[in-house]
């Protein structure tokens, strides 16, 4: 002869606040312990409970969880690109307090953590050629890659029609002689 069946605790459900009751299984009842545990009625009463909440910080799932709160535009220029981060304002990346996380692009990201190390960006020369901004030696990405090619900053390599190469030097004026 079986046991008779313990009574079920009295138990509502934190979100919802209805009455709980254990869960039929095809095979069993849910047992007692299991019941006494749960706080929930069912999933989407504990989805909707834990809808916005940051859950508790360890150093591999807090740069995943500080990404929940990423909103749609950058809070200091306002772009709305895809490429929006998420900035800690105190620089510990585990501490992801809703006031401590600000959703910026990727310029203002970089420029903020720039000023929080205390650097200044580095401004880029213009080339000594042009007014683009220097890269290597003082010259831009053009002026730079003809020089190793071509062993000059002017001369640029075109191929005329007989499959020859003819070298032609930009008719600029240099700011100093290279």
């Amino acid at each position: 002869m079986p046991h008779p069946r313990k009574p079920d605790p009295v138990k509502h459900c934190v979100q919802c606040g209805n009455l709980m009751v254990r869960k039929r299984f095809p095979s069993a009842l849910e047992s007692l312990h299991s019941f006494k545990r749960r706080q929930f009625c069912d999933q989407t009463c504990m989805a909707a409970s834990m809808e916005g909440q940051i859950k508790v910080l360890n150093p591999r799932s807090s740069r995943k969880q500080s990404q929940k709160t990423v909103l749609a535009n950058c809070e200091n220029c306002g772009r709305n690109d895809t490429g929006l981060y998420v900035h800690h304002v105190n620089g510990d990346p585990l501490v992801n307090d809703p006031s401590n996380l600000r959703t910026l692009c990727g310029s203002c990201h970089q420029l903020a953590h720039t000023q929080l190390s205390g650097r200044m960006p580095q401004r880029l020369r213009p080339c000594i050629y042009c007014s683009l901004p220097a890269r290597h030696r003082g010259l831009c990405n053009t002026h730079y890659s003809r020089w190793q090619r071509n062993g000059s900053v002017l001369i640029t390599k075109r191929w005329n029609g007989h499959g020859e190469p003819v070298y032609l030097e930009d008719f600029l004026e240099p700011s100093r002689p290279h």
